[in-house]
């Protein structure tokens, strides 16, 4: 596995039935020669991308202490296999 740069796909090809092909051949090359790739024209808002990297910065700005109070609350509500009992 050699590349000189990552590949970028444009996701508006994949809509187009004349470009659907070269963006398949493509994205083919990129996860299976490369393993990763970006892709651009997805459709995100470009307000809401900046909306979550700002969101993303001020996380990382907190002190550890509150990051982990944040970290805690989200494993515990995406998490329906955790209990409040503990282990004995």
């Amino acid at each position: 596995m050699s590349f000189d740069t990552i590949p970028i796909l444009d996701l508006s090809q994949a809509k187009d039935p004349s470009t659907k092909p070269q963006f398949l051949d493509e994205l083919r090359h990129a996860l299976l020669e490369v393993g990763f790739l970006y892709l651009k024209n997805v459709g995100i808002p470009e307000e809401l991308t900046q909306k979550v990297i700002e969101e993303g910065v001020a996380f990382f700005d907190l002190p550890m202490e509150e990051k982990y109070i944040v970290l805690s609350r989200l494993h515990h509500t995406t998490n329906p296999l955790r209990t409040d009992s503990k282990l004995k």
